[in-house]
């Protein structure tokens, strides 16, 4: 009664203090389509490491909790070969391909004279689809005592309900170590990234923002970026060139004259 004491105690604070500590990179491309990597840091918290330590009367039990999400990850991978599934100090890392038809972000490109414009509204964070991977690996996990504080079932933050999820995030800052972060790599360089009067530092063609900030007055998050529209700039020199020969043949045709 104990041991189980100790887990279910370890559990909620990896819950509260580990798994929400969490980054995602969404890699747009020019067509819509983008890949979404979840890094995940299971054992964050080193209070969660220190009592199953103590409780199993080991120095360090990292290996073991790095060989069971080994073994998640390649059930994952067997489930759903299109997800793709890592390690990396201690943390879980996927991958999953996405398109807006997915329902979790629109993607527009305006082309113009000299920029072609990308707009990227996310709507949704995809919580949910990496957490149903999870899911399917339940017993795997079940079965290992280092799996107790994984949660299996999340939902999608959907930054257009301001209510849910400044509430959610007003409960996370309560917490020491919460982190939450969405980074985002745009066509073309950034020039403006904001989610309401929420505005995110921007590096070239990538932005970071803290979705922690971003929940407290919930918006959807908003990225614009612009380069060079190359075929436009092809079409008017090609144009130029053309006036300017038949400028010059109708010159040479009148001195001939």
């Amino acid at each position: 009664m104990k041991r189980e004491l100790i887990l279910i105690f370890a559990a909620m604070i990896l819950f509260l203090s580990g798994c929400i500590t969490q980054t995602f990179t969404q890699k747009m491309e020019r067509d819509g389509t983008s890949v979404v990597e979840s890094k995940t840091n299971l054992v964050q918290y080193p209070g969660y490491l220190k009592l199953i330590n103590d409780e199993f009367k080991k120095k360090d039990v990292t290996g073991e909790i790095a060989t069971l999400i080994e073994t998640v990850c390649r059930g994952i991978e067997e489930k759903d070969p299109l997800t793709k599934c890592s390690v990396e100090d201690l943390s879980l890392v996927m991958k999953k391909e996405f398109t807006t038809k997915d329902g979790y972000y629109t993607f527009e490109a305006k082309e113009g004279i000299p920029y072609t414009t990308y707009t990227l509204k996310v709507n949704k964070i995809p919580v949910d689809k990496f957490s149903k991977e999870l899911q399917a690996q339940q017993k795997i996990i079940a079965a290992s005592p280092y799996g107790s504080g994984i949660p299996l079932k999340m939902s999608a933050i959907d930054l257009r309900k301001a209510g849910d999820t400044s509430i959610a995030a007003q409960g996370l800052e309560q917490v020491q170590g919460v982190s939450l972060i969405y980074a985002i790599e745009m066509p073309g360089e950034i020039v403006k990234a904001e989610a309401g009067a929420y505005f995110a530092g921007i590096s070239g063609n990538t932005v970071e923002f803290d979705l922690l900030d971003v929940m407290k007055n919930s918006s959807p998050l908003v990225v614009e970026s612009q380069e060079i529209n190359v075929l436009w700039i092809v079409v008017i020199i090609g144009i130029l060139a053309l006036v300017v020969v038949g400028h010059l043949f109708f010159a040479s045709q009148k001195k001939s004259r």
